[in-house]
């Protein structure tokens, strides 16, 4: 069921933090946002909209919703349903839609070792050593440890059915997507197309990042 924080600091603004699959906000701790923040505490696919809607609902501050990988999806849905209550929307390392054939062969490999999948999928989000040994030391023991196997397969599910196109970006005020250049995870040629679709949309491309183009400090701050 999902929860959501919020981070009060006295700022004009508020930013909602929807992470990736098999991640939470602590990926997001080299971006340093200047806006109060919303941030889920747990987060389920399944139920995050009528949480999300109840929090904003109670908000008066212009709002951005920074949405990564699956939180993209989340992020692209509840903007298209909602755009009188977001005045920016980012999404980051997005791409069209996932394939059945895709979701049900990591399912087979999660099922037959959690552990080593999930090594191997985030050693294949960096594009660069230094920010996979950052990864391993800060956080890999402790994905692995808080995200079970249900879960996992679940959002999988989840995943599988999601699609961004530019028809549900429309009626969105701004719109930025940003995106790795080496991202062997979402080809970035799908988030162009995106882009294309959406002639308003800004769109920012990170020379030398995989999909998670803001885990380092450096690479970040291009974002800004």
């Amino acid at each position: 069921m999902t929860s959501f924080k919020y981070i009060d600091r006295k700022a004009d603004n508020v930013t909602v933090l929807l992470p990736g699959w098999a991640t939470d906000c602590r990926i997001f701790a080299s971006l340093n946002f200047k806006s109060d923040l919303i941030v889920p505490l747990e987060m389920s696919p399944y139920d995050f909209e009528k949480s999300l809607f109840n929090v904003l609902q109670k908000n008066d501050k212009p709002v951005s919703i920074f949405g990564f990988s699956m939180g993209g999806f989340m992020a692209a849905r509840f903007a298209s349903e909602n755009p009188g209550l977001i005045d920016r929307l980012t999404l980051v390392g997005i791409r069209a839609r996932y394939n059945h054939e895709e979701i049900e062969k990591i399912k087979r490999y999660l099922i037959k070792n959690k552990k080593a999948y999930l090594y191997s999928f985030f050693s294949s989000a960096f594009s660069g050593k230094k920010e996979m040994r950052r990864f391993k030391s800060e956080l890999l023991k402790s994905y692995c440890d808080k995200f079970d196997l249900d879960y996992l397969l679940k959002t999988l599910d989840y995943l599988g059915r999601c699609a961004i196109n530019p028809c549900m970006l429309a009626r969105v005020k701004n719109v930025k997507i940003i995106h790795g250049e080496r991202d062997s995870i979402a080809p970035i040629d799908e988030a162009r197309a995106i882009k294309e679709g959406s002639p308003r949309a800004e769109f920012v491309e990170i020379k030398g990042a995989g999909h998670i183009p803001f885990f380092s400090e450096e690479k970040s701050k291009v974002l800004w």
